[in-house]
């Protein structure tokens, strides 16, 4: 699913609006994805085995991590859904697509949002 109205966007909110955050495993240690968000690039947050995405051509724009969410997911307007795969996050914290290694649409979230793939 890529959200191409910006007021339809999930949105992440930092920590003073979401004290229990989004905790990941990032090499061995728990953050918030507002923390890795600090560094003002985009975050493809994988939930699922290691390696199940390839962001080879946009790894100089996207940060890939693989991640652990500690806690039910639940969305406000939906109320419990099932734990994405991964979840590709813009560097204002909006939710820019959400799907599986499978689909086709993350190469096209990528493109909308970050550019065209680099050649190597």
């Amino acid at each position: 699913m890529i959200c191409s109205s910006l007021n339809r966007l999930p949105f992440i909110p930092p920590p003073s609006q979401n004290p229990n955050g989004f905790w990941t495993s990032f090499r061995g240690a728990g953050l918030r994805v507002f923390t890795l968000l600090h560094a003002a690039r985009p975050v493809l947050l994988n939930f699922g085995e290691p390696g199940n995405f390839d962001i080879t051509p946009w790894a100089d724009r996207v940060q890939l991590v693989d991640a652990k969410y500690l806690g039910a997911w639940e969305l406000p307007a939906l109320g419990a859904v099932a734990t994405p795969i991964g979840v590709l996050v813009r560097p204002d914290g909006y939710v820019a697509w959400v799907g599986d290694p499978a689909q086709p649409h993350v190469a096209e979230a990528l493109t909308t949002w970050f550019g065209p793939a680099a050649t190597v």
